[in-house]
């Protein structure tokens, strides 16, 4: 063994971990201060902490849903999305206990009609004639597209409510 340096750039009295990067040796400081004790993530208080941490600072206006775990380990959140799957029960069960709406995903039988009644009528135009589904998916409203596909389109879904479906090729008022 010969006397250990820090290398080029490094601090002295931090600690580094060694990292390859398309066979390359990387230096990169180490988190510490980011690594929980034992048990930590077991604690389902914890993970609701956490997770509520999370969202407030990524998703804002997205508030009530609860995040994908591929959206929590592409952002900072691996720890707690691995803590949903292996000690918590999944997505699903960590939504319904911390009572936050499955983002994507809705159980069976969620769109009756009078949900789509409900969901709908504020993009519904005044004369009673149904959006377009390209302007509901401008208001963010894919889950909605995807309820309206599932009823068979919007010329069912008129079917279904009191109001009307858009004649075909005649474009939304503006």
């Amino acid at each position: 063994g010969g006397d250990a340096r820090p290398a080029a750039g490094a601090q002295e009295g931090t600690a580094y971990t060694l990292h390859y990067q398309r066979g390359h040796a990387v230096l990169r400081r180490a988190d510490s201060g980011r690594r929980k004790a034992h048990g930590y993530w077991r604690e389902f208080a914890n993970v609701e902490r956490e997770l509520y941490a999370w969202m407030e600072a990524r998703q804002g206006a997205g508030k009530g849903k609860m995040p994908h775990l591929v959206a929590l380990h592409g952002d900072g959140g691996a720890q707690i999305a691995n803590a949903i799957t292996k000690f918590h029960g999944g997505r699903a069960a960590v939504a319904e206990r911390l009572q936050l709406e499955l983002a994507g995903r809705r159980r069976p039988g969620f769109w009756q009609r009078e949900r789509l009644e409900k969901e709908l009528e504020p993009y519904v135009e005044e004369d009673g004639t149904l959006p377009t589904q390209a302007a509901l998916r401008a208001a963010g409203r894919n889950d909605l597209c995807n309820a309206v596909q599932a009823a068979g389109g919007m010329a069912s879904v008129a079917e279904l409510t009191r109001w009307k479906a858009r004649p075909r090729g005649r474009p939304a008022a503006s």
